[in-house]
């Protein structure tokens, strides 16, 4: 095989989303031809697919030795330096690659993201708009910047240009392939019928949920697409809308009009932090559920707690955040002492996700037995607080208005907001953030001493 064709295997693996083979056929590539900066790249992307940062960055760097001025080199070193949160070197690799090549949109935007993730928003919208004058159509940068504006709350301008990601890889929503056009709010939707899609993961769904009842307050006709997971949750507490089961072989009723759950803030006219409906509570639980698990509590309990407490120490792993969002159970044992001098129990609402190594924080776990979100509400119902990274659990707590206290990662979710401790989507919601990426200890050091306070003053 010919060195030419076996760069151009490479490349193709890579491109088509095999890196490891990639990076076999980079290796024997190097291996005798060990001056192609070019190679040496493409090598560091793949490394970066595998989630191997620093080898990766190795690799661009021995790019960058052999062509000191690569500006796509310099922007991916960026990109996986990012990844690491050494955002600083992240920026100045950005800088670099565009003092090379003004014109490169991909580095204008990725310096916007480390910008974000410095917490310089204004700055990180103005660079991802470089990027957008440059490429008008660039569907990353209109996404990114969105995604700025919404964390400044500027929801008049965040909610369009959101639209973008649907142009951007990999949207997460659940729309029909159609001709027809999704309704954005532009048009009436009195008399249609209307299917709504939820759109990332189950706490997404429990956030945009509540725009469903004011679609159909506009006079439509909702038929509401549920997954196996929320679907005896939502039966309970929409019985005015048609269910749509999203399970295989199920048909799809006449429609006249789809929306995702997503982009219904956009369709419904929500242009700042006021219109937000923020009722105390739009989601409850089963009463003959409740009462099961209220008798399930309290006979895997010896004696009656002061408090009981819900605990989730981790997200689901498939996302690209988790390792940033999720802690270990033995992080909250510092929660040890509070627990013992005002009687607290700690329930788990830890599902899939066991701990790991020994935590000294005394759990009651039932969660082999939550078959779906219907049982995670009804559990949920009978305590008293509920702490909780964020995920799914934390926003459906707080839409069932139960006192809500989410641990949020240095480079927090844009629905949170920037430096807040509270929230305008859940009244019952209290944030408790992360001002150093890692540094879990300091947040929950703040959460023991909200506790104490807590009944201290009760």
């Amino acid at each position: 095989m010919s060195l030419t064709t076996l760069l151009t295997q490479a490349n193709t693996l890579a491109q088509s989303g095999q890196p490891a083979e990639a990076i076999a056929l980079y290796d024997q590539y190097l291996a005798l031809e060990p001056n192609n900066a070019a190679a040496w790249n493409n090598r560091g992307n793949a490394l970066d697919d595998l989630e191997h940062k620093d080898e990766a960055i190795a690799s661009f760097d021995k790019a960058l030795t052999l062509t000191p001025n690569y500006p796509q080199a310099l922007c991916n070193k960026g990109v996986a330096l990012g990844r690491l949160h050494r955002d600083i070197e992240a920026l100045a690799c950005f800088d670099q690659s565009i003092a090379l090549d003004p014109q490169f949109a991909l580095a204008h935007t990725n310096r916007g993201n480390a910008l974000r993730a410095l917490g310089l928003l204004d700055a990180a919208i103005d660079s991802h708009s470089r990027a957008i004058t440059i490429d008008p159509e660039f569907a990353n940068a209109h996404w990114n910047q969105s995604l700025c504006r919404l964390l400044t709350g500027d929801y008049a301008q965040g909610w369009p240009q959101y639209e973008w990601r649907w142009k951007a890889p990999a949207p997460s929503g659940q729309m029909l392939e159609t001709p027809r056009s999704t309704w954005l709010g532009k048009e009436s939707i009195a008399g249609k019928r209307i299917i709504l899609w939820p759109e990332g993961g189950d706490g997404d769904v429990f956030q945009f949920v509540r725009f469903a009842t004011i679609v159909q307050q506009l006079g439509a006709h909702v038929v509401l697409a549920v997954r196996p997971s929320t679907h005896r949750l939502f039966q309970h507490n929409f019985p005015q809308f048609e269910l749509l089961a999203m399970t295989e072989g199920t048909p799809i009723p006449a429609w006249d009009e789809q929306c995702s759950l997503m982009s219904l803030p956009l369709a419904c006219g929500i242009n700042s932090l006021q219109k937000i409906p923020a009722s105390t509570s739009y989601l409850s639980s089963p009463p003959e559920l409740q009462a099961l698990w209220y008798q399930r509590l309290q006979e895997s309990t010896p004696t009656s707690p002061h408090q009981r407490i819900g605990l989730v120490w981790a997200g689901n792993g498939i996302t690209d955040v988790d390792h940033d969002r999720s802690l270990s159970l033995g992080q909250f044992d510092p929660l040890v002492d509070v627990a013992h001098r005002h009687r607290l129990q700690f329930v788990s609402l830890q599902k899939d996700s066991p701990s790991k190594g020994k935590a000294a924080l005394d759990l009651v776990d039932l969660t082999a037995d939550l078959r779906d979100w219907a049982d995670t509400a009804a559990l949920i119902a009978n305590l008293d607080l509920i702490i909780s990274c964020d995920t799914g659990v934390a926003h459906l707590a707080a839409a069932m208005g139960k006192p809500t206290w989410i641990l949020s990662r240095k480079n927090g979710c844009w629905r949170w907001l920037n430096n807040r401790s509270d929230s305008p989507w859940y009244p019952s919601v209290r944030l408790f953030r992360q001002t150093t990426f890692g540094d879990w200890e300091t947040v929950i050091q703040e959460v023991a001493m909200a506790l104490s306070t807590q009944f201290n003053e009760s």
